[in-house]
């Protein structure tokens, strides 16, 4: 991709004209600028190489695993900091007590937690007529 060409002169003024006055992720601007979220992930990546665009800020991703994303604003300065990485069990902490504020969620995960636990038995019917099963036979 190169800057100096007229198209792509054209989508960086639009970018730019957009985070003027906003800051977004290349997710939330690429629908205001007509491109792709690839394409405008890439130009944002190097307007912020040319220190043209900043990180303003780390948003949380909406949908699926807590994903940081930079949301970007016009002009130069120091980009926000990017938060920590959180280790599993910080992450499965977070997810229990996200768990545990939806009661039929709790509920659910409780009912998955003893269901694991439960031992496969043979239905009597069927262990009269085929024998136990493997699993279930004692060792002499």
């Amino acid at each position: 991709m190169k800057l100096d060409h007229p198209m792509s002169a054209r989508r960086v003024a639009a970018i730019s004209a957009v985070l003027a006055s906003q800051t977004l992720t290349a997710h939330d601007l690429a629908s205001l600028v007509f491109l792709s979220i690839e394409q405008t992930r890439r130009y944002l990546v190097r307007m912020h190489i040319d220190r043209t665009v900043r990180i303003a800020r780390w948003a949380v991703q909406a949908s699926g695993r807590e994903t940081r994303l930079p949301a970007y604003r016009l002009g130069a300065g120091r980009d926000a900091p990017r938060p920590a990485i959180l280790t599993p069990a910080q992450r499965q902490i977070k997810h229990i007590a996200r768990v545990r504020r939806d009661e039929d969620r709790y509920e659910l995960h409780k009912a998955r937690n003893r269901a694991r636990k439960l031992k496969r038995v043979r239905d009597p019917l069927v262990a009269a007529l085929f024998g136990a099963a493997r699993s279930q036979e004692v060792a002499p």
